[in-house]
């Protein structure tokens, strides 16, 4: 069995001049020559989301200028290949590619009263967390469907910034492998990938998908700026807060990550679309929190019911499938902007993500929250509570849970922190606003769960000659 690969790259430049191009080509040349060692990779799935972006929004803007900078970027990542040495494993996915296949999908759209960009992209606007995975969906779907008459291929997510390895990608194959018969079929749940975990001792900043720069202590030296000693924040209260975090969310030692060879089979993504029009930024939305859904919804092995967190599940991380992701040093060391940032941007996403982790498992029940409760009507052919409905359903737990949050990081050894200053000063105020961001979130996503039969069906129609890059042999 071969594997394929889904990632999405995005320039970190403007790319208007010579040599913002070529250090544009140099960072994707990077990114990509370690794949030249992964002999087990045949094909490489490079979303570019500039043009797609741009025409789901032609309402609101001219596209012309994100389309040409499209054509920018895929030149120069076709270079990039080039110099790595993978140019004949790369399949650009840009709007070329993609605009016979949404002209379908808009079909759907329209027969049933829905604008496109409201399926597609957060609020209709935005590409969030998950809004790209629509694109890694339909390639697991159509290269998934009986009449593609592809050979078995492991689809593997990573993100662009993560570095792979030839070991970590076997580990995965064989962690695959060594699946019952009846657990990885096409027709089975099944959704796992690998991890972070890659040095010894643990690296806080870069070993977890969680961030921990905000626990960077006062450079003594430099006014605004902050410092990791020997590479590391405050140790053992960043790994603290690291482990509490099984108590309120995702457990950081054994959840899924979206981009460490995160792999979802194709009954999975049959059955549940990725959560492509919420909102708001859902820290764990497109992994953990998409795999706990599933747990549920007892597709895969539920959370044991004597506990509130499934921590003994195996399936969910491939412990020898590890990645280097790299996110320190920062380029110009940690400053204020970033604890400020980590505050501001960072935990409120953080406790969004929480407060959808106990709506889709009750842990005080041992059972499913309400809100799966809610798809799990859906699926069933039953009808979509109102958003009035699912806001009373969830509003009481997602209260409990949010004051849980203050408290635990409300605890006086975190003061002089940002958590503190967040969970004492930012959240508690704010408690109703996030309350209905989730819930508008979770009554999105419920509409694009509706819809998502007829999408998968589209996926089975698609032929090879009108949509090559789908269907290109591995």
């Amino acid at each position: 069995m071969k594997c394929v690969v889904f990632t999405s790259f995005q320039a970190s430049y403007d790319l208007i001049t010579p040599a913002q191009k070529i250090l544009q080509q140099d960072d994707w040349t990077a990114e990509l020559t370690p794949y030249s060692d992964c002999d087990c990779v045949s094909l490489i799935y490079i979303f570019l989301p500039e043009g797609y972006l741009a025409l789901l929004n032609s309402e609101r803007e001219v596209p012309f200028a994100n389309l040409a900078r499209e054509k920018t970027m895929r030149h120069l990542l076709s270079k990039a290949a080039a110099t790595a040495g993978v140019a004949d494993r790369i399949q650009i996915v840009g709007i070329d590619e993609l605009i016979p296949t949404m002209s379908h999908l808009q079909d759907i759209a329209a027969a049933k009263d829905v604008p496109l960009s409201l399926l597609l992209l957060g609020e209709g606007r935005s590409l969030y967390y998950d809004s790209p995975k629509m694109i890694e969906a339909m390639i697991r779907l159509a290269r998934g469907s009986p009449s593609a008459d592809l050979p078995d291929e492991l689809l593997l997510r990573f993100d662009e910034d993560v570095k792979v390895n030839p070991a970590g990608i076997q580990a995965l194959l064989d962690f695959h492998n060594t699946l019952p018969d009846d657990s990885r079929s096409k027709e089975s749940y099944h959704f796992f990938s690998g991890n972070y975990r890659l040095h010894e001792p643990t690296d806080l900043i870069n070993d977890y998908a969680v961030r921990t720069h905000h626990f960077a202590l006062p450079d003594p030296g430099k006014s605004g700026r902050y410092v990791l000693k020997e590479g590391q924040p405050n140790h053992d209260l960043a790994q603290q807060w690291v482990d509490s975090l099984a108590d309120i969310g995702a457990n950081p030692h054994n959840q899924v990550i979206s981009g460490a060879g995160t792999h979802i089979s194709l009954r999975s993504i049959q059955t549940l679309p990725p959560f492509a029009n919420v909102g708001t930024l859902i820290v764990w939305i497109d992994d953990h929190l998409k795999r706990l859904l599933h747990e549920a919804l007892h597709h895969l092995e539920p959370p044991p019911a004597q506990s509130g967190q499934p921590d003994d599940i195996s399936h969910r991380c491939c412990e020898p499938a590890k990645f280097e992701q790299d996110r320190y040093p920062y380029p110009q060391g940690i400053r204020t902007k970033d604890m400020n940032s980590a505050r501001r941007q960072y935990l409120p996403r953080l406790v969004r993500g929480c407060v959808m982790d106990v709506l889709t498992w009750d842990r005080k029940s041992g059972g499913p929250g309400p809100y799966a409760q809610a798809i799990q009507r859906v699926l069933a052919g039953g009808g979509r509570p109102s958003t009035q409905d699912l806001r009373q359903q969830v509003e009481s737990p997602a209260r409990d849970h949010l004051n849980k949050i203050i408290d635990a990081w409300g605890q006086g050894c975190y003061e002089g922190y940002p958590v503190y200053d967040f969970a004492t000063s930012d959240l508690p105020p704010q408690i109703d606003r996030y309350i209905e961001e989730v819930t508008d979130d979770l009554d999105r996503y419920l509409g694009l769960v509706k819809m998502w039969p007829l999408c998968v069906q589209l996926c089975d129609f698609l032929e090879s000659k009108e949509h090559p890059w789908l269907f290109r042999a591995a």
